[in-house]
């Protein structure tokens, strides 16, 4: 929990966990916080080949939120409703991380799944495909700062409609990591033990 899912993915599993920081921008409509909570965590669960069964929240009220920090709360139970995941835990703290966006944490978890893509399944010679496009995220949040209406979709900035779509020639899925697409290949050789020509 709180790794990539690159670096776990040597060994048979029987629980497949990701947790990442649950946000909330100020300069974000609630809901958009809610979708990229979960979108984050998600497109790392995602590259499992399986799909979050159950989720865990721990979350911190924001300074001043007011019923903004509700309409989140009930738009990230909404989209825990509408893909049937089924919440088993919500914990309240104080973690004073909100100052920076931060109000807590999700964890997606699933139970006695068999990761479809893994590193282990990596056959050489091998291939790096790259699906999708560099710098939405970064375009979103800039747009959204300076107040203004995003040109990227939310929707875009997650994997889920590519996983979908890769079939058994597809040995392993790796998101696009923070830091672009040198921070992933970076973990990629990490668990690899080698690194790559481009």
């Amino acid at each position: 929990i709180g790794w990539d899912y690159s670096h776990a993915v040597r060994n048979n599993i029987d629980i497949i966990a990701k947790m990442e920081p649950m946000m909330f921008y100020k300069f974000l409509r609630p809901e958009e916080n809610a979708q990229l909570s979960f979108i984050f965590s998600h497109n790392d669960f995602l590259t499992s080949g399986v799909r979050p069964e159950y989720a865990l929240v721990d979350f911190e009220k924001v300074k001043d939120a007011g019923i903004d920090f509700e309409y989140f709360l009930e738009s990230m139970l909404g989209i825990f409703n509408e893909r049937g995941i089924k919440l088993l835990s919500a914990h309240t703290g104080d973690y004073g991380n909100t100052e920076e966006g931060i109000s807590g944490s999700l964890a997606l978890l699933t139970i006695a799944k068999k990761p479809k893509f893994g590193l282990k399944r990596i056959k050489k010679p091998y291939k790096i495909i790259l699906i999708g496009e560099l710098g939405l995220e970064y375009k979103f949040f800039n747009e959204r700062i300076n107040k203004q209406n995003s040109t990227v979709k939310i929707s875009d900035l997650s994997v889920e409609n590519y996983i979908s779509l890769l079939d058994k020639r597809v040995y392993y899925v790796h998101d696009l990591a923070e830091g672009g697409l040198l921070r992933a290949l970076y973990e990629l050789k990490y668990v690899l033990g080698h690194g790559f020509e481009i």
